[in-house]
């Protein structure tokens, strides 16, 4: 089975049961949208094998996260064309433990982050 398929699956499993509250563009949740980038950056690499071989691209990554901070799922929501970078990016957020908490007691907030693999960000 190819990963297309397997992530094809697991997104759709994963996002069929939650239901998910937009960030409003208050002050509070730029703050909480600020903190999770950052976060997400200092734990974003890239991939040996993708820059290897010269492969660029970005990767835009939907996580909805509890109130408590947890990550209850994810979701690419644009793909890069390339499934070395879209693998890389689903398991980056996998390994997110904890986030900072979302700022509402209305439930769930979604977030997307822009993943970017740019070679010229490395050399």
């Amino acid at each position: 089975m190819s990963f297309s398929l397997v992530k094809a699956a697991i997104f759709s499993a994963s996002m069929a049961f939650l239901s998910t509250v937009p960030a409003t563009a208050d002050q509070s949740n730029e703050s909480w949208n600020d903190q999770v980038r950052k976060e997400i950056e200092e734990k974003h690499y890239y991939p040996r094998n993708a820059l290897a071989q010269g492969i660029q691209g970005q990767v835009k990554v939907r996580l909805t996260v509890s109130t408590d901070g947890r990550v209850k799922g994810i979701q690419i929501v644009q793909s890069s064309g390339n499934d070395i970078l879209d693998k890389d990016a689903f398991q980056l957020a996998t390994r997110l433990k904890k986030l900072p908490a979302a700022p509402t007691a209305k439930g769930d907030l979604s977030i997307v982050v822009p993943l970017t693999y740019r070679i010229a960000d490395k050399v």
